[in-house]
């Protein structure tokens, strides 16, 4: 009907465990997506998610932002290295995701 042939999508979690939304891919072709796309992808979801919690923090008052960062990037630290442990140790999606936990852990 409006000529998509693949579509993708992961969720993206609030650091509570909630669920935030979605974020999708629509592609025109047909595709067949393998693991470390599908994984690359959640990933994604993750960062955007901490962003979205990051933005939420700076509405925040007396001091509690700076605690709400925090936990954000904890969560994808976390979630990168989960990423990171599952993965192949010479794979692409290894190397991102160490990169993505290294990332997240420097101090703001």
């Amino acid at each position: 009907m409006y000529g998509f042939e693949s579509y993708l999508s992961v969720p993206m979690f609030r650091r509570d465990g909630s669920l935030f939304g979605t974020v999708c891919a629509l592609d025109p072709h047909p595709s067949q997506l393998d693991a470390v796309s599908v994984r690359c992808f959640e990933v994604l979801a993750a960062w955007i998610g901490a962003q979205l919690e990051l933005e939420d923090a700076q509405g925040t008052i007396d001091g509690q932002a700076p605690q709400t960062v925090r936990a954000a990037l904890a969560a994808v630290a976390e979630q990168a290295a989960r990423i990171a442990a599952s993965a192949a140790p010479t794979s692409a999606l290894h190397d991102t995701a160490q990169r993505m936990e290294a990332l997240s852990r420097l101090e703001r």
